[in-house]
């Protein structure tokens, strides 16, 4: 993202030892020593040989997130992951959606590339649906980027909640014209208020999203209905467990920490064991081999079988759906 501070970029760039940067020449992101690519000077390749086609277990992608330690810390997904949660979201969100309006979507992306959601919007597009891709402008001012939901006739959307209320104040479900019918929510917990406000649109189908970028997206979801909020359920081929500081399941309702285990844990944090080995840990419930991501999240079991949302066990903070770890801003 070239809005990221100047040495911060540097570091992931560092970091992450890519081999080109693809980016507009006068760029400001620091290139030394890499070669960079301008993708308005790129020709497709109309006869050449395809290129293998990826394991699952390659990288698809890094992220990089906050760092309690002063530095971002990169999360390598691997394809089987995101192969994941692609099916999961053809059989339940975009199957869901597609009932509703008898037709394809079309879908708005709206984040930064450098914020894992960003991947929702993509794997609808993966599904068959239509992308529209807002500017970095418009998706930053809550009134133009209203406009363009309107203007280009966008069905489904997701945001976070705090930025859907900038959107909603903007007029975004409010007169004759076209309105989204799909609205997905994630990166910030839903307050009440906000739950109840959406519960009461019978017409649209809103989703909240639980998931940090260790885990892909996407772990735990729910259908945004009732009066009290939930993070759901885990997705197809995830398991959430509650458990305490001896990793033993805690009993229905009470609070414990959550970890996420199955297809959607990410590989690890590029080039640091050590973190890896901390926040990766074996799953004493899941079957030989499998491990689970210890989250930092306090959630409880509720008697529905869904998930509850009760906060954090550190000092991390969400700022506008991003990780923000304090020893990252001290230093």
């Amino acid at each position: 993202d070239p809005s990221y501070p100047v040495d911060r970029l540097a570091y992931m760039l560092q970091d992450a030892a890519p081999v080109a940067l693809v980016a507009r020449p006068g760029t400001a992101v620091p290139h030394e020593g890499l070669e960079l690519v301008d993708p308005a000077a790129v020709v497709p390749d109309g006869g050449g040989t395809e290129p293998p086609a990826p394991e699952p277990h390659d990288a698809a992608y890094v992220i990089y997130t906050s760092g309690s330690t002063g530095r971002p810390k990169g999360v390598v997904v691997e394809h089987r992951s995101l192969a994941n949660l692609l099916e999961h979201h053809r059989r339940e969100a975009h199957a869901l959606a597609t009932a509703a309006l008898g037709r394809p979507l079309r879908v708005a992306l709206t984040a930064a590339t450098s914020f894992d959601a960003s991947w929702d919007p993509v794997l609808w597009m993966l599904a068959g649906h239509e992308l529209h891709l807002a500017d970095d402008a418009t998706r930053r001012d809550p009134e133009a980027l209203t406009a363009f939901l309107t203007g280009q006739r966008i069905d489904a959307v997701e945001t976070t909640p705090s930025y859907l209320r900038q959107l909603l104040a903007a007029g975004l479900l409010d007169g004759p014209g076209h309105r989204p019918r799909v609205l997905a929510l994630g990166g910030e917990a839903v307050d009440d208020a906000l739950w109840a406000q959406l519960s009461a649109h019978d017409d649209l189908i809103v989703l909240n999203y639980y998931g940090p970028t260790e885990t892909t997206v996407d772990a735990v979801t729910a259908r945004v209905t009732g009066t009290a909020p939930a993070i759901g359920r885990p997705v197809a081929g995830a398991r959430a467990y509650v458990l305490d500081s001896a990793l033993h399941p805690m009993p229905l309702g009470t609070p414990g920490e959550l970890y996420v285990s199955g297809a959607g844990v990410a590989r690890g944090y590029a080039g640091r064991p050590g973190l890896t080995a901390r926040r990766f840990l074996p799953d004493p419930y899941g079957p030989p081999g499998a491990r689970m991501y210890r989250t930092g999240d306090l959630a409880r079991w509720r008697s529905d079988g869904t998930l509850e949302f009760l906060g954090r066990t550190d000092d991390q903070l969400k700022i506008r759906g991003h990780r923000v770890e304090t020893g990252e801003v001290e230093a």
